[in-house]
């Protein structure tokens, strides 16, 4: 797991006034869709509308407690992350397993 934190800007340079904030975390091959406010506030809660990868479909929801030390521009929070989500089903068939082409049948009297 990896945690983002990209400063946007009105330009391509570094130097260029920022107009806010890209943050979030990746875990390896899968992802959660979250839907919210990044609000200054003392706790809040994010709902949780999808996912790909391992979390294609995942519902649920994020709660949040936001740090004494947390301002507008850097939030220091504690998750609670309940996620449901139902993984993909995996299907084998044997290795002795085949299907048959079709034939004709055909009766005589």
């Amino acid at each position: 797991m990896y945690v983002d934190d990209w400063a946007l800007t009105t330009g391509l340079s570094a130097s260029e006034n920022v107009v806010g904030r890209v943050q979030g975390f990746h875990l390896q091959g899968s992802t959660l869709e979250v839907s919210g406010l990044i609000e200054v506030k003392p706790n809040g809660e994010w709902s949780i509308t999808g996912g790909t990868a391992a979390f294609a479909s995942a519902h649920g929801t994020i709660k949040f407690i936001n740090s004494p030390s947390s301002t507008a521009t850097d939030a220091i929070r504690e998750l609670d992350i309940h996620v449901f989500h139902t993984p993909e089903a995996t299907v084998s068939t044997p290795s002795n397993f085949s299907l048959m082409p079709p034939c004709l049948l055909s009766f005589r009297d």
